[in-house]
C-alpha cells in the first residue's frame, strides 16, 4: 500500500511539475500569462479601468511573419498579463498564421474562429469586421479573475444607483 500511495504522490508532483512548466510557456513575443507590466520594457497606457490597463509597447515592432499590426495591445489586471489583442488590414493573412500556429479551430464561423488550448491557459481568437482581423490571446484562469471584479464593480454600481 506504503508503495502504491509513493507512486501516486510521485506521478501527481510530476504532472504538476509538467503543468507549470506548460503554463510557463511563452504565449506572445517571450511574454507569458502572468508577466508584470515592467517585462514589456517601455510601454504607454492606453486605457484604465480599476486594476485592469491596456498598454501599447512604445517603438512596438508590429511585423507578425508577412502580416503587419495596426496595433498590438496588452491587457493586465492586478499587474498580471492576461490578453494581447492585435488587429490588422491584412485580416486573411493573420488567420492563416493563426491556423499555422494552432491548427484547425475548436469553432468557426465566417467571421469568427475560436482555439482553446487548455494545457496553455490560452484561449485564441480570430474575427473580422469591414476587412480588419482582430486576435486576441488570452489566459482563461487570469481573464476569469478579471471578469469576477468586473461582475463585483457592476453590482456595487448597481447597489449604490438607489
Amino acid at each position: 500500500m506504503r508503495c502504491k500511495l509513493t507512486l501516486l504522490v510521485a506521478i501527481l508532483a510530476v504532472a504538476w511539475q509538467t503543468t507549470v512548466a506548460m503554463a510557463a510557456e511563452p504565449v506572445f513575443r517571450g511574454l507569458r500569462w502572468g508577466d508584470p507590466l515592467e517585462a514589456l520594457g517601455e510601454w504607454q497606457v492606453v486605457e484604465e479601468n480599476g486594476p485592469i490597463v491596456m498598454v501599447r509597447r512604445v517603438n512596438e515592432d508590429l511585423a507578425l511573419g508577412n502580416v503587419r499590426a495596426s496595433i498590438i495591445e496588452y491587457h493586465f489586471f492586478e499587474n498580471r498579463l492576461f490578453r494581447v489583442m492585435v488587429a490588422t488590414d491584412d485580416a486573411r493573412e493573420l488567420e492563416d498564421l493563426m491556423r499555422a500556429r494552432y491548427g484547425r479551430p475548436m469553432a468557426s464561423t465566417a467571421l469568427l474562429s475560436l482555439w482553446y488550448l487548455p494545457d496553455q491557459d490560452t484561449m485564441a481568437l480570430f474575427g473580422t469586421e469591414q476587412g480588419i482581423g482582430v486576435m486576441s490571446l488570452t489566459s482563461e484562469s487570469i481573464s476569469h479573475e478579471a471578469l469576477e471584479w468586473e461582475k463585483a464593480q457592476k453590482a456595487a454600481e448597481a447597489q449604490a444607483a438607489w
